[in-house]
């Protein structure tokens, strides 16, 4: 089933599960009170907020929003991809992600296609922009990105990381996520990572 909407889309309750794309030309904002599972989100821009918890695979075409302590089950997907350079995808503290995050951009500049995640431990899974990306914690998996970035009040660190933590070798050996370069063999056995 699909569901178009030309206009800004609130889901605050229902239930959508299996086989259901929503779309929307506007803005997307997802409450916790909604449940979605294995459902697809389509939309300019996607929010969801504090405390969500879901499956799903979400596609934001200009900004992503993760607001505090959302959690996403295996395998989520969620990100922005835009022709244009700005892009954002901005995830708060308390993150519990299983499966990838991304933020991409056809015409990527530095400080306009930016992947901000906040402080967290638990992101499993791949991790990718061709862009920026500010992070404080850890990633179970693997990382790709064009430079890190660090600032404070008082300055501006490029390629530089403070309290971040990336282990691919934690993760089982059949992991599967979304495939950058040459890993097609990893979505093989996606249905044995169900549990981790």
């Amino acid at each position: 089933m699909v569901v178009k909407s030309r206009e800004s889309v609130s889901l605050v309750k229902g239930v959508f599960h299996d086989n259901v794309v929503l779309v929307s030309s506007d803005t997307m904002v997802v409450w916790p009170s909604v449940d979605l599972c294995n459902a697809v989100l389509i939309a300019d821009v996607i929010v969801f907020k504090a405390g969500f918890k879901g499956q799903l695979q979400a596609f934001a075409t200009k900004e992503l929003i993760v607001e505090e302590n959302c959690s996403f089950l295996y395998p989520s997907f969620i990100g922005a991809m835009s022709a244009f350079p700005e892009v954002k995808v901005t995830i708060g503290e308390g993150l519990h992600l299983n499966g990838g995050i991304f933020c991409f951009s056809k015409h990527a500049e530095e400080e306009n296609t930016v992947l901000s995640i906040g402080k967290t431990d638990g992101v499993v899974g791949k991790v990718y922009t061709n862009g920026d990306l500010r992070m404080n914690g850890r990633i179970i998996g693997g990382l790709y990105c064009n430079r890190f970035v660090y600032q404070t009040s008082r300055a501006f660190y490029e390629n530089f990381m403070l309290d971040v933590v990336i282990d691919e070798s934690a993760l089982p050996k059949n992991y599967a996520s979304f495939c950058v370069g040459q890993e097609l063999f990893k979505f093989k056995t996606v249905l044995e990572c169900q549990d981790y």
